[in-house]
């Protein structure tokens, strides 16, 4: 079907869209004098909606609450001072699944990102982010992210890979109390989110 898709603009010397969901690119191609379709550009795109106006579609009524720990209110509040996201908010509770708690949901551009933050790592946290996804539909392409204040087991790493999870580990068990996050930390956050947002595909046109 996709072949056809393309072959019936061709012939007809019509643009070619072609919209990546996941990286949220849009691809531009055209016919060459030859027939063959080339690809002639591409364009990131930027929010169509606000980060409630997607939420109140694809979750309906929530409600969002506060950081509930200190790890978790570190590493909030990096993400915000960092300007990770267009928008965040955290601890949201769907009014339709109020079991369901999540750390933060974050909008960068078009994309969205659904968070789970954990002191101690475990395949517990996971199972949560996972099941909180699954659950409730935030739209067709959405971003995984498991923050954790220590190092993952192998195997726990290896399912987060396997579910399609990010995972950033952080040192929080050496220890900075209830304060923020360490500079270490931090600039960890930092490049872990930049190399995730580059592998998603936030380029120019």
């Amino acid at each position: 079907m996709s072949l056809g898709a393309f072959e019936a603009p061709r012939d007809a010397a019509c643009k070619i869209f072609y919209l990546d969901g996941k990286s949220v690119v849009l691809f531009f191609f055209a016919a060459s004098s030859e027939g063959a379709v080339v690809l002639t550009g591409r364009s990131k795109l930027n929010a169509l909606t606000t980060l409630d106006e997607h939420l109140q579609l694809y979750l309906g009524a929530y409600q969002v609450g506060i950081p509930m720990d200190a790890f978790e209110n570190a590493v909030v509040s990096s993400l915000k001072r960092l300007r990770v996201f267009d928008e965040l908010l955290c601890s949201v509770r769907p009014e339709s699944a109020k079991n369901i708690e999540i750390d933060f949901i974050g909008r960068s551009g078009a994309r969205i990102c659904v968070g789970e933050i954990k002191q101690k790592a475990g395949k517990r946290g996971l199972d949560q982010l996972n099941t909180a996804v699954r659950q409730n539909t935030f739209g067709p392409f959405v971003t995984r992210i498991f923050i954790s204040g220590t190092s993952l087991h192998p195997n726990d790493r290896e399912v987060a890979s396997l579910l399609g999870i990010t995972v950033v580990e952080l040192n929080w068990a050496s220890g900075n109390g209830d304060g923020p996050l360490s500079q270490a930390d931090e600039t960890k956050l930092r490049d872990a989110m930049t190399k995730l947002f580059q592998k998603n595909g936030d380029v120019e046109q």
